[in-house]
Parts: structure tokens; C-alpha cells; sequence
């Protein structure tokens, strides 16, 4: 299973602000996937949480690692 690294309290709030008030729907998703994962959900329940495929929750994971 992959996950995104354990998140710190400092990246966990600002994720949780940018899910909450970003303008850009886009950044409220990806910022909403990178916390169910650190919640440890899966890929695949992320991407059927969210509507969108497996690979594209597993791109947003490798662009937050990098």
C-alpha cells in the first residue's frame, strides 16, 4: 500500500486550511486526499472518495513527497 509520509502538525493544519478555504477546487482535492492519506485510507478509497483514478491520487502523492 502507499501513503503519503506521516504528516507534521504544522503540514496537517496547513493542508487542512487550504482543504477548507482554497479558492481552486483542484488544491481542495488534492490537499483532501494527502490528509485521508496520512488518516491511512487508501488509494483506492481515496480515488473512489473522490472521483477521480488511482493514478491520479498516486501523482498527487509523488508531487507532495517531491
Amino acid at each position: 500500500m502507499k501513503f503519503v509520509s506521516p504528516l507534521s502538525d504544522t503540514d496537517l493544519q496547513a493542508l487542512m486550511e487550504a482543504y477548507v478555504h482554497a479558492e481552486k477546487p483542484a488544491l481542495r482535492r488534492r490537499a483532501h486526499a494527502i490528509v485521508l492519506s496520512h488518516k491511512r485510507y487508501s488509494i483506492n478509497q481515496i480515488s473512489d472518495i473522490l472521483a477521480v483514478t488511482r493514478e491520479t491520487v498516486s501523482l498527487w502523492f509523488d508531487a507532495w513527497e517531491a
